[in-house]
């Protein structure tokens, strides 16, 4: 008897020592803007876990398919046409395991989770503009040529810089699961998420090729924001000596899904 009984204990503390606490792991799944994605998972409880999610995008260049140069307007190559993007994510999730076969983190899991994301873009991008014939006098014989009169004025394409600030704070719940592979492996599978995101986005915007007016030019992206039903009505457009301003916070439902491998040890 004395010796089943150290069998089982034997065999139940070799069983635990497998009980895996830690899992790192990768996303997978490719991003628009090339963000690289590494979560750190930790057992808290027999079947619930707390996990934090770190993103950082390397400095890149906008895709093709949502910022193409070449069909922005440089006059033969004078402007320096700019096409940048950078930033950072993080999240936490504390998810709760529902398998009564499984030991945390395997099996089927529910998750609420926050999110934070902030994200810098620059971008080089042409502008409607009604230049004065003072200014018309100034432009280049190039942008000259590319000018349309129109009884008072001239209607060119202006090139701004476009310096772009977008923060996004989410709050949600996600299902997914989770396998691990010889104890080791791990395959982390979020198939379905919803939440609420609240953005804001700002961007300051200044002429490349003109002096312009900038108070007028406000008051045209003004009239332009007005056609965005989502979020015309909530844009804040201020104008400077040197420089357009626009502020646009809005809420946005979100949908999640991802896929991660990583170690668990």
């Amino acid at each position: 008897m004395k010796k089943c009984i150290i069998i089982c204990i034997v065999i139940i503390a070799g069983i635990k020592s497998y009980t895996q606490n830690n899992n790192v792991k990768l996303s997978i799944l490719p991003t628009i803007w090339g963000e690289i994605r590494v979560g750190y998972e930790r057992v808290i409880k027999e079947k619930q876990t707390a996990q934090i999610n770190l993103g950082i995008i390397i400095p890149n260049e906008l895709p093709n398919f949502i910022y193409d140069e070449s069909k922005v307007e440089d006059y033969g190559g004078t402007i320096d046409l700019k096409n940048r993007v950078t930033g950072f994510s993080i999240s936490g999730e504390y998810r709760f395991y529902t398998s009564s076969l499984r030991e945390a983190p395997r099996g089927f899991y529910f998750a609420p989770y926050i999110k934070y994301n902030k994200y810098k873009i620059e971008t080089s991008t042409e502008f409607g503009y009604e230049a004065t014939p003072s200014e018309f006098a100034d432009l280049t014989p190039t942008q000259q040529s590319k000018a349309t009169y129109n009884g008072s004025g001239y209607d060119i394409d202006v090139i701004g810089n476009f310096d772009a600030g977008f923060r996004q704070l989410g709050l949600g719940a996600m299902i997914g699961y989770q396998w691990l592979i010889a104890q080791k492996v791990s395959i982390d599978w979020n198939f379905f998420g919803l939440g609420i995101d609240s953005y804001l986005f700002e961007v300051d915007i200044t002429a490349e090729d003109m002096d312009v007016d900038y108070e007028k030019w406000g008051n045209e992206i003004r009239e332009e924001m007005k056609d965005f039903t989502i979020v015309g009505d909530k844009v804040n457009v201020t104008t400077e000596n040197d420089k357009v301003s626009v502020k646009a916070p809005f809420l946005f439902p979100n949908f999640k899904f991802a896929i991660s491998v990583g170690i668990a040890f």
